[in-house]
């Protein structure tokens, strides 16, 4: 069986959206909290970046979203701010100080946990 280029963005597509969709709860875009002190570098089909995202929509909170894939430029910000590249990775805008770079998503889910829920 052949797959094309557009089924397979399709079905990564189908089960982004699956594994982002907030478990136990109706969420609208409405009723979702912006941080606009928060960045996440992601791409799309990465799983630990799913793994993120879905917490995201379970605390009801709304952040910035960078793609590294579809923008060279979020990706050369990752690289050049952060150190590395590597996602998924949580920016943390602090005012008067540098900015805080947290990569992996146990740690970017125990931050969002304690931080903001």
């Amino acid at each position: 069986m052949k797959y094309t280029g557009n089924l397979l963005e399709r079905w990564t597509r189908a089960l982004q959206e699956f594994l982002t969709a907030p478990q136990g709860s109706e969420t609208s875009p409405a009723s979702l909290r912006q941080l606009d002190d928060l960045v996440l570098y992601h791409y799309r089909g990465c799983p630990f970046c799913a793994r993120v995202e879905r917490v995201l929509g379970e605390l009801g909170i709304r952040i910035e979203m960078r793609n590294i894939l579809s923008d060279k430029s979020h990706e050369a910000e990752l690289i050049r701010g952060g150190g590395k590249r590597q996602v998924p990775c949580l920016r943390i805008r602090r005012e008067n100080q540098d900015d805080e770079w947290l990569y992996e998503s146990t740690a970017i889910i125990r931050y969002l946990r304690s931080h903001l829920d």
